[in-house]
């Protein structure tokens, strides 16, 4: 997998990891969550899709810029 970063329009930094090849598919995870819990389907669907999996806005990688809201997420 690999990994960069892209920019909201607010500015915050958000961490995406991709794998795979072919029509592009994103995996956003749930609550108290990160995305290593999407790996196993990601790695299910790479050899027909282009995953990516990213690190919503205050989860581990990503970054938060306040105040938070639910639109912003």
């Amino acid at each position: 997998m690999d990994e960069f970063d892209v920019r909201s329009a607010d500015g915050t930094s958000l961490a995406v990891w991709t794998d795979g090849d072919g029509p592009p598919i994103v995996l956003v995870h749930g609550s108290i969550a990160d995305h290593t819990t999407l790996t196993p389907l990601s790695h299910e669907l790479c050899n027909s899709m282009a995953t990516f999996s990213m690190d919503r806005r205050g989860f581990v990688a990503s970054g938060a810029t306040p105040p938070y809201s639910i639109e912003r997420d």
